[in-house]
């Protein structure tokens, strides 16, 4: 069984840079679309701008069910 590792609070979202959580909706439309080339870059962007690594890794194993970037795109108005 895999260990679930817990995400940020969503009161956290609002504690996070505009530009990683677009980042992380980017990393994660780019793995939808298996669009892999790009991935490196949306990572990097993401944590030089301070997202959790956790997020990041959720984004990455699990990128149809990242909760906070769905909930990104709805503070961004991108939903």
């Amino acid at each position: 069984m895999r260990a679930v590792q817990p995400r940020a609070a969503p009161e956290q979202l609002a504690e996070l840079h505009p530009v990683a959580l677009t980042a992380l909706l980017y990393l994660q439309e780019a793995l939808r679309r298996e669009q892999y080339e790009a991935c490196g870059a949306y990572v990097a962007t993401a944590r030089e701008f301070g997202a959790p690594e956790l997020e990041i890794h959720g984004v990455i194993t699990e990128p149809r069910r990242s909760i906070k970037a769905q909930r990104a795109a709805h503070a961004l108005g991108l939903h």
